[in-house]
């Protein structure tokens, strides 16, 4: 965990996936966000290690005609006390408009940089909101190299499956229960053929880095 910063210029190597993120869907109580309204809500999050509450937010939101506020009250735990501390922050929200269908789409207003987005980070070590720009924050997947990006996909793909393995050299798993037959065929397709664009990994290294390494292979 490290200790708490206090600046956003010392995360510009962070993951995006790290941390708390709190998404406008968030919000959604059993109805959709609309103007002139208020509700009260709580979410949590859940270490996935312990599988015990490992943070949780109290957050009040009011809306208007095309703007809100989002008050915020984050418990986290004080690992010196072993109780929880609060920290109280009041984002911005702003309607804009959906551009088919009609209606509109309720973003948040980072603090920091006034940008519009739809999910918040609060990253580890840290006690507020802010947009991942503000952090500098990554996606893991923009750190992917060459030759982890097919390797990656064919994971995710048989994730799509059920797979909670990540182990390719397994057969491709079978169609979970309740899986409708035309999707299970089509995912199943894109890891076939993940799982031959990964196979395909080794092989180009081993040509970089080991030429003419085929001819010394015996058949089967």
């Amino acid at each position: 965990m490290g200790g708490r910063r206090t600046g956003a210029g010392t995360l510009r190597n962070g993951l995006a996936e790290g941390g708390l993120r709190l998404r406008v869907g968030d919000l959604v109580d059993g109805s959709p966000l609309a103007p002139n309204s208020c509700r009260r809500l709580q979410i949590g999050w859940t270490n996935s290690y312990t599988g015990k509450e490992s943070a949780a937010v109290f957050v009040e939101v009011e809306t208007w005609e095309d703007t809100g506020t989002m008050h915020l009250r984050l418990a986290l735990p004080d690992h010196a006390t072993g109780k929880a501390a609060i920290y109280e922050q009041t984002i911005g929200l702003e309607a804009q408009p959906m551009p088919r269908g009609g209606g509109v789409a309720w973003l948040f207003v980072c603090p920091r940089t006034r940008n519009l987005c739809r999910v918040l980070h609060c990253p580890r070590g840290l006690t507020f909101f802010a947009g991942r720009k503000a952090f500098r924050l990554s996606y893991r997947s923009q750190r992917w190299s060459v030759r982890d990006r097919p390797l990656e996909r064919a994971r995710a793909t048989r994730k799509a499956l059920g797979d909670t393995t990540g182990n390719l050299t397994l057969p491709i798993p079978d169609r979970p229960l309740g899986m409708w037959r035309r999707t299970y065929d089509r995912l199943h397709a894109r890891a076939a053929a993940a799982d031959k664009a990964s196979l395909a990994v080794p092989v180009a290294w081993l040509d970089a880095v080991k030429p003419g390494w085929r001819n010394s292979v015996r058949p089967a």
